[in-house]
């Protein structure tokens, strides 16, 4: 090792010698010279040098080799060109993309960030970009869509481990999210002010019935009412006033529970089948509802694999009381995961059960005639 490098501090060391000395040789060489008035006959300098120079005037002399040079030199000419051309467009292109986005760019780097790291990092990764969105939600959910639409492509490239993964520990996060304990969440709200009616009022439009619209104005008075001081004021609620106006809010909602047998626990904790087989059993029958067609055309199940999705993850559960997990749904509705569904002795196989039906409808349209 010693060895290797005194050879090569050696022959750097003479190259350097070797270059510096040729330098100092030309240098020597040109002071030689004496310096020459070429100010004179400028029309005449400037026509000589557009014909050498530019003009190649010297290769014509002979015809063949003036040929190829005079290709060569065109060449070099378009090259240039085209080389400034390239650096022009470069120029103009980065300016424009200061203002300008690219989706396409943006999703595949950021699937390759979440399927190259460990559920320790991918939950950091998601912790710090919630941080920095006002919509730390939609951003998820826009995530969670990105990592479904590319399944069956990173199930072929062997990342399916990774996928199921990355997307359990995003419907973790969005989870969170959607079980916040109010009836908006402040990042939804661009203002620092979250009590204007303007911004309100496109979720109040989404709610269904009447009692559902009034718990949540009734939700939202309460918070404003005991929150007033950071907008309106400068003197504080007391805290006396801040419990008073619970207990209100609380009284309300008893009387309207009483009104229309409404409660908010309904919203909050959707009421839970218990499937006492096999999750696949069942999730691969609402599977084979959703893609086979009956005779008629018709599909059994016309939702969405979203819809269905959350629906199944709401409301089902094993018998233990662990939900269904949207990331097992979509991995057995998945079209390429046939490990995932129940063999055939286990499967409710559909296709039988509709086949049953049109002979016993077949039988009761000949016994009537």
């Amino acid at each position: 090792m010693i060895i290797h490098l005194i050879i090569f501090l050696v022959l750097s060391i003479g190259g350097i010698g070797f270059f510096s000395y040729n330098i100092w040789k030309i240098r020597y060489n040109i002071n030689l010279g004496r310096d020459l008035n070429r100010s004179d006959k400028k029309s005449e300098r400037l026509k000589t040098m557009v014909l050498v120079a530019f003009g190649q005037k010297k290769m014509f002399s002979r015809p063949i080799p003036a040929l190829l040079h005079l290709c060569l030199y065109v060449a070099f000419v378009i090259t240039q060109v085209e080389l400034f051309e390239i650096y022009s467009l470069g120029f103009k292109q980065s300016k424009e993309q200061k203002d300008y986005f690219n989706h396409r760019l943006y999703c595949k780097l950021l699937l390759e960030r979440v399927l190259n790291l460990n559920s320790v990092l991918i939950t950091r990764f998601l912790n710090f970009q919630c941080e920095l969105l006002k919509r730390p939600h939609s951003w998820l959910t826009s995530l969670d869509m990105l990592l479904e639409y590319n399944v069956d492509l990173l199930i072929e490239i062997n990342l399916g481990k990774e996928l199921n993964n990355a997307m359990k520990l995003v419907n973790d996060k969005r989870t969170e999210y959607q079980q916040v304990p109010r009836f908006y969440r402040e990042d939804d709200f661009v203002d620092d002010n979250p009590y204007q009616f303007d911004l309100i009022k496109p979720h109040l439009d989404k709610l269904e019935t009447y009692h559902k619209k009034k718990a949540y104005l009734l939700r939202i008075k309460t918070d404003y009412l005991q929150k007033r001081y950071d907008f309106d004021r400068e003197d504080g609620v007391d805290f006396d006033e801040q419990i008073d106006l619970e207990l209100d809010y609380l009284e309300a909602i008893k009387k309207l529970s009483q009104e229309a047998n409404f409660s908010l626990a309904s919203k909050l904790e959707p009421m839970v089948v218990i499937w006492e087989l096999p999750q696949n059993v069942f999730i691969d029958f609402i599977y084979q509802c959703m893609t086979m067609e009956t005779p008629s055309g018709k599909k059994a199940i016309s939702n969405s694999k979203r819809f269905m999705e959350k629906f199944l993850s709401t409301h089902f559960a094993s018998p233990d009381g662990k939900k269904f997990s949207p990331t097992t749904i979509r991995t057995i509705m998945t079209p390429s995961r046939y490990e995932k569904r129940p063999s055939p002795e286990d499967r409710i196989d559909l296709e039988e059960i509709i086949e049953k039906y049109n002979k016993s409808e077949g039988l009761n349209k000949k016994s009537k005639t």
